[in-house]
């Protein structure tokens, strides 16, 4: 294989590696943001109610 067939192969090859970074990259943020959106939702969804009867009283058993 000569010079100029091997420069072609290595820069097609730096182009797929790249594209495929580019498309992991915003993979990985389009799952950073759903995650954080996820996590706001649940935060916002349950209310912090206290148990009514939670720390009233106190058992002694013995």
């Amino acid at each position: 294989m000569d010079i100029a067939a091997m420069s072609i192969l290595m820069a097609n090859q730096n182009v797929r590696i790249n594209a495929q970074t580019a498309v992991l990259t915003h993979a990985k943020q389009h799952a950073q943001q759903q995650g954080n959106q996820i996590v706001e939702m649940l935060q916002q969804s349950a209310p912090k109610v206290e148990h009514p009867s939670l720390g009233k009283t106190v058992d002694f058993y013995g």
